[in-house]
């Protein structure tokens, strides 16, 4: 009784934090810039768009750029476009780009491996992930080159199965990004992933990863993870935010992302002064 009270209470307190949130990115949703970009891909066979949000830099250091996956405009294009720009603002930082890439309802096909072993409750679904890495760490900076000039670390983001993907990347190609950020992953489209996180957290130079209130199964799959000793490393954050459900942690967990990622960069620019 005295658990499910604090869950309650803790859920209360996140909502109401988020509340007072949207009431900050409603303020600078205005000040958003956002330039759209087709990009005709030889990988993909076909054309995919892109959508790159807080171009627009005048600060002295180079702004990070954060690759946010699954292609859904508000959620994964939006809202963590606009929830960067805030916290920039109240830290006096310039905002991370936020560089949106709309699967085209391939989210299932893209972000899959070319074979899996998924769990007895989700469907063996053959992916091409071989093809979309080559769309994003080939063909997505060929066509950004000229517009991202003055661009620092890079991450890449994603959330449930953008997530996942998140993950398996980290696990074959640690150095492509300088981080990689993951909002509830769903581990059981691949089970084969838990053991390849033992290479991801080994070799990733930062992995930030989080779920909420998933099912116990989930849960389950999650501590598995969480429970490599790889995992156990200082670069690595794993945050468990018990009464946020699958949706919803995705929002909690941008602010706790970002705000890291923050960090970082203002530690890298003090020991390169130094």
């Amino acid at each position: 009784m005295q658990r499910s009270f604090a869950r309650v209470i803790r859920i209360v307190v996140w909502l109401g934090g988020l509340a007072i949130l949207g009431v900050g990115a409603l303020a600078t949703h205005s000040h958003l810039t956002r330039v759209k970009v087709s990009i005709d891909s030889e990988a993909l066979k076909e054309v995919r768009h892109v959508t790159l949000y807080n171009l627009a830099s005048s600060a002295p250091e180079p702004a990070i750029q954060i690759v946010s996956l699954d292609g859904e405009h508000v959620r994964h294009g939006l809202i963590p476009a606009v929830t960067a720009r805030l916290l920039a603002m109240l830290g006096g930082e310039t905002a991370p780009v936020i560089i949106a890439v709309h699967s085209m309802g391939q989210r299932d096909m893209d972000l899959r491996p070319d074979t899996v072993r998924p769990a007895t409750w989700r469907p063996n679904i053959k992916g091409q992930s071989t093809q979309f890495d080559r769309f994003l760490l080939v063909e997505l900076p060929a066509a950004l080159k000229g517009r991202l000039e003055s661009m620092g670390p890079r991450y890449l983001m994603g959330h449930s199965l953008g997530a996942f993907y998140a993950l398996d990347l980290a696990s074959r190609h640690a150095d492509a990004f300088d981080g990689f950020i993951a909002f509830t992953p769903t581990f059981s489209h691949d089970l084969g992933l838990i053991n390849r996180a033992t290479s991801a957290c080994d070799k990733a130079r930062y992995l930030y990863v989080n779920i909420g209130l998933e099912s116990d199964r989930e849960l389950d799959l999650f501590g598995r993870f969480a429970e490599k000793p790889a995992c156990q490393s200082a670069r690595v954050t794993i945050e468990h935010h018990p009464g946020m459900i699958h949706q919803v942690v995705m929002l909690t967990g941008q602010i706790s992302a970002l705000a890291r990622v923050a960090k970082r960069r203002r530690t890298r620019a003090a020991r390169s002064r130094a």
